[in-house]
């Protein structure tokens, strides 16, 4: 099907046509003048910096004139211009390091956690220096996200399983041979696991410096298997951050696999 000049975000009818059709055209296109709003079913070229918005009059078929536009906006208009701006806005501000997204009910917000933190790994929300939120499937403790998944299949003694027990009645008592405290994750229990992470998939051009960093950080100490070869190559690793750094520029094209742990 043809596109206006873009996209349609819903079925719309034709424009108004005062010039009559001729007998060959679509019997779906009537020669009566039908009232429509010209604003949404048509491209608007939007002016994000005078806030304007002009009428893109290429789409029209021959036999269609539209209707003038009024000097403001309609309030369908003004509304999407309130949003790009604020769109366009936001997208301004850059985040130098790990931008973290929570999405709540009807809105979302963006943090931006430092990638030398041991803070982002499994982190919706960043705050004063510190994880304030995790993601699904992550236990928040001293602002710090940690993997963990509750023993699935577990109950209490009123029948309830660990998502629906709340923190505050966690307890030692045991139920099938386990208790709250170790078999949900917000009582400090379940199955923990390490937090993932990755480095960079990126190639670096003959000559230059080769620096990597693993993101997100999440540990305080890391070590290459016995078989990397990171010296042949005159790289070497940070144990305390991961970061990946040449000691001396690569002369010569090279590949290198190693395992990071």
């Amino acid at each position: 099907a043809a596109l206006w000049h873009g996209a349609r975000s819903a079925p719309h009818t034709e424009p108004d046509c005062d010039e009559p059709v001729s007998a060959t055209s679509s019997a779906l296109l009537q020669s009566r003048r039908q009232k429509r709003d010209l604003a949404e079913p048509f491209g608007l070229d939007l002016d994000l910096g005078s806030g304007s918005a002009t009428f893109n009059r290429s789409g029209l078929a021959a036999h269609c004139r539209p209707q003038a536009l009024h000097a403001q906006p309609s309030a369908y208009v003004a509304n999407k211009l309130e949003v790009l701006k604020e769109t366009t806005m936001s997208s301004k501000g850059s985040c130098s390091g790990i931008s973290l997204v929570n999405f709540d009910t009807h809105t979302s917000s963006t943090t931006c956690c430092p990638v030398d933190s041991l803070s982002c790994g499994g982190c919706a929300k960043y705050a004063s220096s510190k994880c304030e939120q995790c993601l699904g499937g992550f236990l928040l403790k001293d602002g710090k996200c940690t993997a963990c998944i509750s023993t699935v299949g577990w109950t209490n003694e009123l029948g309830d399983t660990c998502d629906a027990i709340p923190a505050a009645d966690c307890n030692d008592r045991p139920v099938n041979g386990l208790s709250s405290n170790q078999a949900c994750c917000q009582c400090n229990g379940g199955e923990k696991s390490a937090t993932p992470f990755t480095y960079p998939d990126t190639r670096f051009a003959v000559g230059a410096a080769v620096s990597l960093k693993p993101l997100p950080r999440t540990a305080e100490r890391y070590s290459v298997d016995s078989g990397c070869g990171f010296a042949a190559h005159n790289l070497t690793i940070d144990g305390a951050t991961g970061a990946i750094t040449s000691t001396q520029n690569p002369t010569k094209p090279f590949t290198v696999e190693c395992e990071v742990s």
